[in-house]
């Protein structure tokens, strides 16, 4: 669908969102509109996995929909679009900034002290509310993948909440080469005080098949997790002084190799501090490789790596002493100043180290602009 018909659409459901509004007095127009300035330089060890380079651009998220509240109910349909700008991309066409058209219905329902809602369509990662570590998604996919495509059921409670969603990533026939794809994920938390929680997360990879590769590869990741807040309420300036601790499984298995399920784990230690606008991060996992099969290559040649793999190649343990485990450690500074309620601009330092080895270092700006 080339821009002028995609914008057509566009403009035709935003006047058929407008005359409904105008005909239901319990509806109401919304609109939500977002920059997002992403700045990540990356210098990593040439003889690392992760590859060094500098993420830098700019999106633009309007959307406009139509609310209908029924009391402990409410629905809402909506329509917008994400345009994107790569710094440095010589493409200056207008064609090439919009990303993708998100379209999605919602509806919530309230009962009691819990509060249930189910998505579907395309819409914003922002509708996920449980808390996803750098092991799942890493930060260059979530910039680069935005939205979800499928659906997402959620059911909060006082204490805590879960989620269920199903995110279509590949349709089997759209191009030659593109495979069946679609990642299934799930999280929930309670708290059982202000001090301790418990939780998990957890993701099932389908990688299937394409119209000129056969076969189908799975990739699982879960981790049960517990933490622990040393600051039940803030004291002063301290915001934040917690620790987590999880253990991360993976099984994964190439089904034209074999039937049997690759498995590894990895321990997950991770701590934060927080003093005003100023956080201090470190996360230390040691284990085995939860991506053992990133070096290879379906049977028309095309390498799993980043499309089966949806983190950085950091997890990708070497042997370490002859022995098959080793360590991944990410010690992180964070200047977040207030801006105003509806800005908000992050300033990191993080700093890689491969089993006890420097690793390289990034330097993130980020500037969020929320309408």
């Amino acid at each position: 669908m080339n821009l002028s018909i995609r914008l057509s659409f566009i403009v035709l459901l935003l006047c058929c969102v407008s005359a409904a509004a105008q005909s239901d007095r319990n509806s109401k127009i919304f609109y939500n509109a977002g920059i997002d300035v992403n700045f990540d330089n990356r210098e990593y060890d040439a003889g690392g996995r992760a590859a060094s380079e500098t993420i830098f651009g700019v999106r633009f998220s309007p959307e406009l929909g139509l609310r209908y509240d029924g009391g402990t109910s409410s629905s809402c349909l909506a329509i917008g679009m994400d345009m994107r700008k790569d710094f440095g991309d010589p493409d200056k066409s207008l064609s090439s900034l919009l990303e993708e058209v998100k379209i999605y219905g919602s509806h919530s329902r309230k009962i009691g002290q819990t509060s249930f809602s189910i998505t579907g369509g395309v819409f914003s990662r922002e509708f996920i509310q449980e808390e996803w570590s750098e092991v799942f998604f890493s930060e260059k996919y979530l910039w680069t993948n935005p939205n979800i495509s499928g659906l997402l059921v959620s059911d909060r409670w006082a204490r805590g909440g879960f989620e269920l969603a199903c995110d279509w990533i590949g349709q089997y026939g759209s191009s030659y080469g593109t495979r069946e794809q679609f990642l299934v994920m799930s999280a929930a938390h309670h708290n059982f005080n202000a001090a301790f929680s418990l939780g998990y997360n957890a993701y099932m990879m389908h990688f299937a098949c394409s119209q000129e590769t056969q076969g189908v590869v799975d990739n699982l990741l879960g981790e049960p997790w517990a933490k622990i807040n040393f600051l039940p309420s803030p004291r002063g300036r301290w915001k934040e002084l917690s620790l987590k601790a999880g253990v991360i499984l993976s099984a994964q298995r190439d089904r034209n190799i074999g039937s049997e399920f690759d498995r590894a784990a990895l321990g997950e230690l991770s701590f934060k501090a927080r003093y005003g606008s100023l956080s201090a991060i470190n996360r230390y996992y040691l284990g085995s490789s939860i991506m053992s099969l990133y070096d290879y290559s379906d049977n028309s040649g095309y390498l799993y790596g980043d499309r089966l793999y949806l983190n950085d190649p950091f997890f990708i343990i070497d042997v370490f002493d002859g022995r098959r485990f080793g360590s991944h450690n990410t010690a992180e500074l964070q200047w977040e100043p207030r801006l105003s309620e509806r800005a908000k601009l992050s300033i990191s330092a993080r700093f890689h180290f491969h089993n006890h080895k420097y690793g390289g270092c990034q330097q993130i700006v980020r500037l969020i602009v929320d309408l």
